[in-house]
């Protein structure tokens, strides 16, 4: 009898090892299982949150050039539109300028006289992680890391068979805002 109590439990205790075995390979499945899903989950939720972002920047632009070119051209006395910043940067910035010399007929002096206009240029410029993209002169535009700039909004230039008009819409200021702080407000 004694040694049929010993086998029971020896047979006991096998069972009990691999019960023991099997939950520690289990465990140890899940554990590798939900690491790997976290590590790969996070990392790809921040990309399609950063993506999502970068988006809604472009389009809030693409609303900010409108609403700006009203302005501009005398459509609107005002216009305004909110720019949810998150972790990025607006500011107003730049020192380009645009320049044009013509050639115009002149005819008192039967002879071509050269006109000039010159302007100083700014951009609104919205700054997030490597990707920037901005407002200048009726046109807005993106630039991702490594890339080239890529034509968001066209600006308003009008081309016909005797006429070439490039509009300067001149920007201000120096204001800069970071965060979550809206961008609001054109002209007014």
């Amino acid at each position: 009898m004694s040694s049929k109590n010993t086998l029971d439990g020896l047979k006991i205790a096998e069972e009990a090892f691999s019960e023991i075995v099997d939950f520690s390979i289990i465990m140890g499945i899940m554990l590798l299982a939900i690491s790997i899903i976290v590590t790969a989950g996070f990392s790809l939720v921040r990309y399609m949150q950063e993506a999502q972002h970068t988006e809604n920047i472009k389009q809030s632009f693409t609303v900010l050039t409108s609403n700006i070119n009203k302005v501009a051209f005398g459509s609107s006395p005002s216009q305004s539109v909110e720019i949810k910043l998150h972790e990025s940067t607006a500011a107003v910035t730049g020192t380009s300028s645009i320049n044009v010399d013509m050639q115009v007929w002149n005819s008192s002096t039967s002879e071509m006289d050269t006109e000039s206009f010159d302007r100083q240029l700014r951009v609104i410029e919205n700054r997030y992680n490597e990707r920037s993209i901005g407002y200048e002169n009726t046109g807005s535009w993106a630039k991702h890391e490594r890339e080239k700039v890529v034509m968001i909004s066209k600006p308003n230039f009008a081309v016909g068979d005797d006429l070439l008009m490039i509009p300067a819409v001149m920007l201000s200021g120096s204001s800069t805002s970071t965060g979550r702080s809206p961008l609001a407000k054109a002209g007014g």
